[in-house]
């Protein structure tokens, strides 16, 4: 026969400390997810907000330490390389340009562009020329795309109807020079290019660096040579002249 046994003094004191021990431990893991849940969903809250900046740190001050704080980059300087089929041609891009973009403060030597590519040469014919060309006015650096997409419709301007066909007479290759790089603007995508929006990619294609300026593997043959490195240093030079007066 089972007997019962009748609690004793002390019994629901013992119950109660298990009790408790229990929610300790369970309570201990479940703080340190609720911990870490809480982080995440700061961090979020956060990451959300910055377009607004509205930044809700709360308890979280180690995402404070981590990040950076946000600052717009310096204006850059304006760069084209425009390309014509005689010299008529291209002082009329230039002009319109100018007209678009505001004066021109710096011009290269004319240079034949056969010479690196034919690349061109069915649309435009041969004998094509080149010039490289930076402006007074400096731009900040997310106004190229739409700075392309004007020199896209002055070449349309300028370009001769034939059959149905569009050939262009000139072509205008926008950019911006920075510090430590060269980008041009380019429609064609391409696994080194980063799209910045409106169908426009950035093309680094010259980066400063140890004192003078670096090609890479998919710099084009004319900004390789002395010419158009010497020109781009004197942009440069002019550009942080300007910053330091």
């Amino acid at each position: 026969m089972a007997t019962t046994r009748r609690p004793r003094r002390g019994d629901s004191k013992r119950a109660s400390k298990e009790r408790v021990s229990e929610g300790r431990t369970f309570g201990s893991s479940s703080s340190r997810s609720e911990s870490g849940t809480c982080k995440l969903r700061a961090f979020f809250m956060l990451f959300c907000s910055v377009g607004t900046r509205r930044i809700l740190l709360g308890d979280i001050l180690w995402v404070k330490r981590a990040m950076g704080r946000f600052k717009l980059p310096d204006d850059v300087a304006l760069i084209a390389a425009v390309m014509a089929v005689d010299r008529s041609w291209l002082d009329r891009a230039k002009q319109s340009l100018s007209e678009a973009f505001g004066p021109i403060v710096r011009e290269s030597t004319i240079y034949l562009f056969d010479i690196h590519s034919s690349y061109y040469e069915r649309e435009m014919g041969c004998d094509l020329i080149k010039q490289f060309v930076s402006f007074e006015r400096r731009i900040p650096m997310d106004r190229l795309p739409a700075i392309k997409i004007a020199t896209n419709a002055l070449e349309e301007r300028f370009a001769r109807r034939e059959d149905g066909q569009l050939g262009r007479r000139v072509n205008v290759d926008p950019g911006y020079m920075a510090p430590s790089k060269l980008v041009l603007a380019t429609t064609k995508n391409y696994d080194h290019r980063i799209y910045l929006g409106e169908g426009i990619f950035a093309d680094l294609t010259l980066r400063y660096c140890h004192g003078r300026f670096e090609t890479l593997d998919w710099t084009y043959p004319d900004y390789r040579t002395d010419l158009a490195q010497k020109f781009f240093a004197e942009v440069r030079s002019g550009l942080l002249g300007r910053r330091n007066e």
